[in-house]
């Protein structure tokens, strides 16, 4: 396709003659999306380069050449997708935690009870931070504080994680005088610390996710509504 699409051209007045307007625009717009597809592709690849470098040396240990090198390209051509050693950083962080984001969503989907969503995000949620990958790691391993401008951007994006949870958290049936924020940051603490002493084979993820569940849940669903697990 990509050949008929190139040896026609849209401006000629024979094309004009014997091709619909409609089609026309059709054509022009498919010869730019097949244009753009190889752009994205050497974006994509230049942020699991930077990925791959920040996560193995982290923010200050990783240079532009690095990166560049590891994508095969020259150290100007990055500057062509990111201005700058900052905006690539938060590219890769976002898109790190847009995977967290899509694997919490997908096992959400899945269930209407309140709990049930909440552990179901829970295991989603400990399953991508257990995951070998370089994005995984980069999001487990930076923790924002705000303390400079890029780290302010970092935040947003942590924010917009974590209000899946708050919302969860909303909808769960708890005693009235439960401390919800408390209850969310503990909770998200208690799942995030298993990477530190986590040892594949020991227990899944899943289960672990599954029994820090049970745990809140045993102390803070009223005992008329505990059902048996």
């Amino acid at each position: 396709m990509v050949g008929l699409l190139d040896s026609i051209s849209l401006t000629s007045d024979r094309f004009a003659s014997v091709i619909p307007l409609e089609l026309a625009v059709t054509f022009m717009v498919i010869r730019k999306a097949i244009g753009a597809r190889p752009r994205e592709n050497r974006r994509g690849a230049v942020l699991d380069s930077a990925a791959r470098s920040f996560a193995l040396h982290g923010y200050a240990g990783t240079s532009i050449r690095d990166i560049a090198a590891d994508a095969g390209v020259q150290p100007s051509s990055l500057y062509y997708f990111f201005k700058s050693k900052d905006e690539l950083y938060e590219a890769v962080y976002e898109r790190g935690v847009e995977k967290f984001l899509d694997a919490v969503a997908r096992s959400m989907s899945k269930s209407d009870q309140p709990w049930d969503r909440l552990e179901r995000a829970a295991v989603a949620h400990l399953e991508a931070l257990l995951e070998d990958g370089d994005y995984n790691t980069l999001v487990a391993n930076i923790v924002p504080r705000g303390d400079s401008e890029l780290d302010q951007r970092l935040v947003r994006h942590r924010d917009r994680y974590e209000a899946v949870f708050f919302n969860l958290i909303k909808d769960l049936p708890l005693p009235p005088r439960t401390d919800r924020k408390l209850f969310r940051l503990t909770f998200l603490s208690a799942l995030n610390g298993v990477a530190g002493w986590y040892r594949d084979g020991s227990m899944s993820p899943g289960k672990i996710a599954t029994k820090t569940v049970d745990l809140f849940r045993k102390q803070l669903e009223p005992d008329g509504e505990r059902t048996a697990r």
